[in-house]
């Protein structure tokens, strides 16, 4: 039985998009009074091999391709900025809560033969045929004609085509190539067998017909049970066409514009005497969805754009509107007439850090393309209901924004036996070994405060030491997981005042960020069930960035026939909860989203990140003093850890286990306290006394404290 699992996983997309409100003032030329100009040093540290692609050489029969690490013209390892702005950017519009925008308006198909009472196989049964061509005044239409199955060995004996010449051409374009393109035959009927027409052919004798392929996926006709077995012979054409609406042969089109078979029909459309064979669907008079074989891939009723739209319309119909993440790093908007924006923060080169790089290939990997039409992973699945959602329902929306699970480790998989003989297919990664540096410089240019405080908190997650960006190829395997700080700022305020303290001045724009998040959570209802920092976008966003030790959990599986399985109605809830546990921000009314003024009260947030930078220092300095205390010492260390720890939520069971901290330390150490100990726990527990109000067995623990001398 296969397992729920996937090197990637989502995190919720909201109907909350934030809106800043001073999008419409934001300028290269005009300058905010509280603008900031100027420029901010990062290091960057792998903590996986990390591969950065440049050059390439191509796979061979006998050799896996080669993927080089990007190099300066001089030879040494570099990052480009654009590598380093995607991988901020994504995860500025995640904590921002700005619109999704990159994403393409793609109508997706499905052929989905797991189940044989599924969505796929209710709207696809009873199909019908025709000929697809091109009218210059009606634009595309099909003309209807009738089919029944032909047997393959039939057309092998009828062309007089070798067996294994057969097996072989598996393509449409290598069977049509054997036999001629769509040939003309002569065929009787035979009897019908499963409620299916089926003939015998000829060149001579019969009624006339034309023989159409369909291609072989798996096995050979004879090989095995469900192997597919007949051809088809198309017949009776009418005369009357039907017409085929633009959306629909749009949706036809995205499905098969990159395929060789629709290619291959394309380069003959002006010599095909009857048109190109399809199967179709019709809703009354009209054309539904058609494909190029009888269980074709059927558009889904809706695209990733009106899945989107199905969180909120504003995601994709608002595009003059900006987000955090455009004002900061610029936006293109295609609509004519529409405005665009180029971006005031530039990321330049990241350059390498060291005398010699440590560099290796890995070992051979494929790398796969993502299946947005596994909707199991890609669309959202909240366990309710009879089966999976998917996108031809009209509630279905996407899983959210694409992360890879961070990895404690490389992870290279194991290939298939079939697949590592195939050469073809592999690659090799050249990588720079763990611990290599480099240092990139990001330029600002009239960022307001809450913006750069922004752009620093998707620096490192909001100053989380466990998180790490994924950077380069090779993330499912666990390669790329880097660590970024800030190493030098040089900034310059608009309004000419100095900055005495860059250090607090770069703390106090966090603290004016994370004070806008709130409020904007505030003013739309959210903060009474979730402050911004503790909702579970961010919770997602920050278990990916944390390098996991489950590596078993994050693994593409091996082979398709685990992927179909995985679509029976007995894994949804696992992939419910592996997939889709988070759950996203919801407002009541996503038309009417409140927008927060902002104000800059910088200068307060400074002094609140001096206060808070103090704190930090003693705690640091408390930390390294706890490695070399005495046992007298961690004792009274873990009552102040306690405290404090009562000071920010006091529940039931500290206030039952209070006394026991207190005295555990009195009864193990009384006798080995020196005096300032003795005095400090008589401190310490009259201040949990204070916190934790009346308790007997406490009140007689702290009692006996006091009398201690």
């Amino acid at each position: 039985m296969p397992e729920v699992t996937a090197p990637y996983r989502f995190v919720p997309l909201s109907n909350l998009i934030v809106y800043p409100s001073w999008a419409n003032k934001v300028s290269h030329d005009k300058p905010f009074k509280d603008g900031i100009c100027g420029e901010i040093t990062i290091a960057l540290k792998n903590q996986t091999p990390l591969c950065v692609g440049g050059q390439q050489s191509s796979s061979s029969e006998y050799e896996a391709g080669k993927i080089h690490f990007y190099r300066t013209p001089d030879g040494k390892p570099s990052i480009p900025g654009s590598s380093l702005k995607g991988m901020l950017k994504n995860v500025l519009e995640i904590a921002s809560f700005s619109p999704m925008r990159q994403i393409e308006d793609q109508k997706l198909g499905v052929r989905d033969l797991t189940d044989s009472r599924n969505f796929y196989m209710d709207n696809i049964k009873s199909p019908k045929s025709g000929w697809l061509k091109f009218d210059e005044k009606k634009g595309w239409v099909i003309y209807p004609c009738s089919y029944a199955r032909v047997h393959q060995q039939q057309i092998i004996d009828t062309f007089n085509i070798s067996y294994k010449d057969w097996v072989d051409s598996q393509t449409v374009m290598d069977r049509y190539y054997k036999i001629g393109v769509c040939p003309d035959i002569k065929f009787e009927q035979t009897e019908e067998k499963n409620g299916k027409q089926l003939t015998d052919i000829s060149h001579t004798q019969g009624n006339s017909g034309v023989l159409v392929m369909t291609g072989q996926p798996g096995a050979a006709f004879d090989k095995s049970k469900g192997a597919k077995k007949y051809e088809f012979v198309f017949f009776n054409t009418q005369e009357g066409a039907v017409e085929v609406s633009s959306t629909v042969m749009s949706g036809f089109r995205q499905i098969h514009q990159d395929t060789k078979e629709w290619q291959f029909w394309q380069n003959n459309i002006n010599t095909l005497k009857h048109g190109v064979p399809v199967f179709y669907h019709t809703d009354g008079k009209s054309v539904r969805s058609l494909g190029l074989a009888m269980m074709y891939k059927l558009p889904y009723k809706n695209s990733i754009h009106d899945a989107v739209g199905h969180t909120n319309a504003q995601h994709i119909n608002d595009s003059h509107k900006a987000g955090m993440a455009d004002l900061l790093f610029g936006y293109l908007d295609e609509q004519e007439g529409a405005s665009s924006l180029r971006g005031r923060v530039q990321i330049g080169f990241g350059m390498w850090q060291g005398n010699q790089p440590l560099l290796q290939f890995s070992p051979e990997v494929v790398l796969s393309a993502p299946k947005p039409t596994y909707y199991p992973a890609y669309i959202y699945q909240d366990g309710k209901g009879n089966g999976f959602n998917q996108l031809m329902q009209n509630h279905a929306k996407i899983a959210g924004w694409k992360r890879y699970q961070a990895k404690a480790c490389e992870d290279y998989p194991r290939l298939e036996s079939k697949v590592l003989q195939n050469k073809k297919v592999q690659v090799k990664l050249e990588t720079l070994a763990n611990d290599s540096q480099f240092q990139f410089k990001i330029r600002l240019h009239n960022i307001r405060p809450v913006e750069l405080g922004a752009l620093l908190w998707s620096l490192d997650f909001g100053e989380s030491d466990k998180c790490y960006h994924t950077l380069g190829m090779g993330k499912p395997f666990g390669l790329g997981q880097v660590k970024l700080s800030v190493v030098d700022s040089h900034l310059m305020r608009n309004d000419s005042k100095d900055i005495e303290d860059e250090t607090a001045w770069l703390a106090g724009c966090r603290i004016e960020f994370r004070n806008y998040m709130n409020k904007v959570f505030e003013a739309n209802d959210i903060a009474t069930i979730t402050k911004w920092e503790d909702c579970d976008v961010i919770k997602a966003l920050h278990e990916y960035a944390t390098p996991s030790h489950d590596i078993d959990s994050y693994q593409y599986l091996s082979t398709p026939k685990e992927y179909a399985d995985l679509k029976k109605q007995q894994y949804l809830d696992d992939f419910a909860n592996n997939f889709h546990r988070y759950v996203p921000v919801e407002i009541h009314d996503p038309k009417q989203i409140k927008a927060v003024e902002y104000q800059s009260n910088i200068d307060k947030s400074i002094e609140d990140a001096k206060v808070q930078l103090v704190e930090l220092a003693k705690a640091k300095v408390r930390e390294q003093a706890k490695q070399s205390a005495t046992e007298e010492e961690m004792a009274l260390y873990e009552i102040e850890d306690f405290i404090a720890k009562a000071k920010q939520e006091l529940t039931n069971t500290m206030k039952e286990d209070a006394h026991k901290i207190l005295k555990e330390s009195f009864t193990t150490y009384k006798n080995t306290f020196t005096d300032e100990q003795k005095t400090k726990l008589q401190t310490l527990s009259s201040e949990l006394s204070e916190i934790v109000g009346t308790k007997k067995q406490l009140d007689k623990v702290v009692k006996q404290i006091n009398k201690w001398s």
